[in-house]
């Protein structure tokens, strides 16, 4: 993920580059963009990673998957109790109870890594004057905003509803912060936040983030081109102030 923005962030801050002046500061801004970009990939992949680890085994999944088909009637008519329903159905983690920890102290670390690069991503692209990234929209990333200010750095605040819960769930949507309440709709199995979550899932979170990225991007880069193609050649191309 991110892979395409930052193609698009490249084209359009190449084509930038053509027009700044010497020693401008947004020569420093650009490679700061994709070196965040790219750590947003990079904690992405990490994420997937150890949401693997936490799945079990194929053989265990298997085996659950074997008993469910075959006491499945038993279990309809009450010929097995509920607490041999649970022990045969459910899944067994193959990791001991530190490496259980660690997972998820690494899911937690990685969650709150993502949210402080989108933010301080979004600041960057938002910079202004002489900071400004010539006709780029401003970039809005709702759902970063709202999980970097109410559940990381301001859990406190009243109109964040006092957050202090600690808790960190996986689910289809992605980690999710600071909410216990999980949705399970379908039959595929997919779970979501529940509706009074700040947080919708940090998977849902980069999947927005990216697509306004791409798209604001390209508008930039469209109206740079413009301004490029209709300047005054003769004084020797375009060049924007510090300022511009």
């Amino acid at each position: 993920m991110f892979d395409a923005s930052y193609q698009h962030w490249i084209r359009y801050s190449t084509a930038l580059a053509k027009v700044l002046p010497e020693n401008d500061v947004r020569f420093e801004l650009d490679a700061e963009v994709r070196l965040r970009l790219q750590q947003l990939s990079l904690i992405i992949r990490d994420l997937r990673a150890q949401e693997t680890a936490l799945q079990p085994s194929r053989a265990e999944t298997d085996r659950a998957d074997a008993f469910i088909r075959e006491n499945y009637a038993r279990f309809r008519s009450g010929d097995i109790s509920d607490e041999e329903w649970i022990q045969g159905s459910s899944l067994a983690s193959t990791m001991s109870g530190k490496e259980m920890l660690d997972t998820w102290g690494r899911i937690r670390y990685l969650t709150e890594a993502f949210y402080f690069c989108a933010w301080r991503l979004r600041c960057v692209l938002n910079g202004e004057k002489r900071h400004k990234f010539k006709f780029l929209p401003k970039i809005q990333a709702s759902e970063v905003n709202s999980v970097r200010n109410l559940l990381i750095e301001h859990p406190e605040n009243p109109s964040g509803g006092l957050n202090f819960n600690n808790s960190l769930t996986f689910t289809t949507a992605g980690p999710v912060m600071r909410s216990s309440t999980i949705i399970v709709s379908g039959n595929d199995g997919r779970t979501d936040p529940g509706g009074d979550s700040v947080d919708v899932g940090l998977y849902v979170t980069a999947e927005r983030l990216n697509k306004e990225l791409e798209e604001k991007f390209t508008v930039a880069l469209n109206a740079l081109n413009a301004f490029i193609s209709t300047s005054d050649q003769d004084s020797g191309g375009p060049v924007l102030t510090p300022n511009g």
